[in-house]
């Protein structure tokens, strides 16, 4: 005897389903789960790269700037040589002088940023 294909949906699981995507979507809103979760992001950002930026007068470490709207964040340098310390700069055919501070803080907050937001979705759509 043939099988028939169907599927059957229970009203439960309906309700369970909606439940989780009220979840995601409240994370999703500003000052909430996500949005906190990009701040944090930010926030280590800077902290990271400041710790890690070469200090001689302290200028550039005290050019750091943060803007932020919803879910936009923005670290910034605003020292007009901070990109010549970080990328370093041409002479006699090679790159001199870099000294990255900002792309490694950005590497090591990205891996924290990813854990947590795994580790809160998983706990969302339980």
């Amino acid at each position: 005897m043939r099988k028939k294909n169907s599927a059957h949906i229970r009203q439960q699981d309906i309700k369970k389903f909606n439940r989780k995507m009220k979840k995601l979507n409240d994370f999703t809103k500003a000052g909430k789960g996500l949005d906190k979760q990009i701040a944090i992001f930010a926030n280590e950002i800077g902290l990271i790269s400041t710790e890690n930026v070469p200090v001689i007068t302290s200028k550039l470490r005290d050019s750091i700037r943060f803007e932020s709207n919803f879910m936009n964040y923005v670290v910034k340098y605003i020292i007009n040589y901070a990109k010549f310390v970080e990328f370093g700069k041409p002479g006699k055919g090679t790159i001199q002088g870099a000294r990255p501070f900002f792309r490694p803080a950005i590497s090591k907050a990205s891996i924290n940023f990813k854990k947590r937001i795994k580790l809160r979705l998983k706990e969302l759509v339980k």
